[in-house]
C-alpha cells in the first residue's frame, strides 16, 4: 500500500473512534519512516504514542502525538504476503490511543 492510501485509511479509521479518545491528542500522523528493531531482524515499531511535555504539571493536561510508521508496515508486508494492512493499522492506532488514555488516568 502506498503512503497516500495508507494516510487516507488511517484518517478514515480515526473518524470511527469516539472523539473523547482523542482528548489531549495533538495529532495523529503517518510517518514514511521504518523503525527496525536495533538487534532483532524482522521486528519493526509500527507506531508510537509520544507524550508531550506538560506545561503546568497537571496530569489531566497530558498531551500526546500518535505516529504510525508506514515504512515499518511496508517492511512487514514485504516479509508476509498475507499481511493485513487494515487490521494491523487498526490494532496499532487503537493500541497507541490506549497508551494515551492510560497516561491520562
Amino acid at each position: 500500500m502506498e503512503l497516500p492510501a495508507f494516510e487516507a485509511m488511517v484518517r478514515r479509521m480515526s473518524t470511527t473512534i469516539p472523539s473523547e479518545y482523542f482528548d489531549g491528542i495533538t495529532e495523529v500522523v503517518v510517518s514514511p519512516r521504518a523503525l527496525p528493531h536495533p538487534v532483532r531482524g524482522g521486528i519493526f515499531t509500527l507506531g508510537e504514542c509520544i507524550p508531550l511535555p506538560l506545561e503546568d504539571g497537571d496530569p489531566e493536561s497530558v498531551q500526546s502525538r500518535v505516529v504510525l510508521y508506514h515504512g515499518s508496515f511496508r517492511a512487514l508486508a514485504e516479509l508476509d504476503p498475507g499481511f493485513d494492512w487494515e487490521a494491523e493499522a487498526w490494532e496499532t492506532l487503537t493500541h497507541e490511543l490506549r497508551h494515551h488514555v492510560e497516561w491520562r488516568a
